[in-house]
């Protein structure tokens, strides 16, 4: 039996580690989780979080292994916004942004019309400083959410809004998106995920996608907050660069990213400080350490990452 202990009160994550002289190889906890996938998806939805440390889980196929135990078919990442490397197998760096800027918490693919349940950290090299992805219970974070934001979020949908260059241009293209080099394939691709677009006539896409602020999980039953309306919003951004968005682009729906309420109208900027506040009270900020799997419900459990120095190696898959 492997030892299972909480790393704070929050019981954010339930972290799973072998016993003193227990057997620590990757056949042993793939063995053991394959024959307690039932608990483990039962403490996974009690939790939100769960964190494999103390393994010998040493590379992408064994880490790749870890996951199929849950998911037999891993999603692709077809549609997400995020700089992104597909190393193999559906496999992904966990992010290729600037290690010199914080990311805000967010569940992944939010805004899509199916966002994966399942998400799997894998720690190949932890940073010399500073890299921890803090994680928050969204549970938790929409019932101390003040009661006029909340509402605000329930009663009215969000627009999210992208355009896409053909090649060259500001963020990723909508060939790198979507893993594909024909327009035939995207428009496939955003009919089946029910999205407004159109083609301007320098082959940049324009992007639309409406969904709730607020859903209710499948399994628990329970509300949970489910957006990224601040992160794709333009207050995001330092100062200087939405000078010089509002410069080159002039109007936000011509934007690289944008978001805004369903009917077009602005969001108030400082409910995006009180979110951010939020979060940054109730998340738990847990150091990487090699061979860590982090497995997280992405519907119940958001997750950032902080800057950071050194060679720092994160793998994600989705489920």
């Amino acid at each position: 039996m492997v030892k299972k202990y909480m790393l704070n009160e929050n019981l954010l994550p339930l972290i799973i580690g072998p016993e003193i002289e227990q057997d620590n190889s990757f056949q042993f906890i793939y063995k053991w989780l394959s024959e307690n996938k039932s608990w483990f998806s039962e403490k996974l939805g009690e939790h939100g979080a769960v964190l494999l440390r103390g393994f010998s889980i040493n590379s992408i196929d064994e880490f790749s292994s870890i996951c199929k135990v849950f998911q037999s078919d891993l999603k692709d990442y077809k549609g997400g916004n995020s700089p992104r490397t597909l190393l193999e197998r559906n496999v992904y760096t966990s992010t290729d942004y600037s290690n010199t800027r914080e990311i805000i918490q967010h569940q992944e693919l939010s805004y899509a019309l199916d966002p994966p349940r399942y998400l799997f950290f894998y720690c190949d090299c932890p940073a010399d400083i500073g890299g921890e992805t803090p994680i928050t219970d969204c549970r938790i974070f929409l019932r101390n959410l003040k009661s006029d934001i909340k509402e605000k979020f329930k009663k009215k949908k969000i627009k999210y809004i992208q355009n896409l260059p053909e090649n060259n241009g500001f963020g990723r293209t909508w060939k790198e998106t979507f893993e594909t080099e024909t327009q035939t394939e995207v428009e496939q691709a955003l009919i089946h995920m029910d999205s407004r677009f159109y083609w301007k006539d320098d082959g940049t896409l324009h992007w639309e996608q409406v969904r709730p602020g607020i859903s209710v999980h499948p399994q628990t039953k329970e509300e949970v907050w489910l957006n990224q309306a601040d992160q794709w919003h333009i207050s995001q951004f330092d100062e200087e660069t939405q000078e010089a968005f509002a410069l080159v682009f002039k109007d936000p729906n011509n934007y690289p990213l944008y978001s805004m309420w369903e009917d077009n109208t602005e969001f108030d900027v400082e409910d995006f400080y009180e979110i951010k506040r939020l979060f940054d009270q109730l998340c738990v900020k847990n150091p990487w350490k090699k061979g860590d799997v982090l497995i997280l419900d992405n519907l119940l459990v958001s997750h950032g990452r902080m800057p950071f120095e050194g060679d720092r190696k994160i793998f994600v898959a989705m489920g």
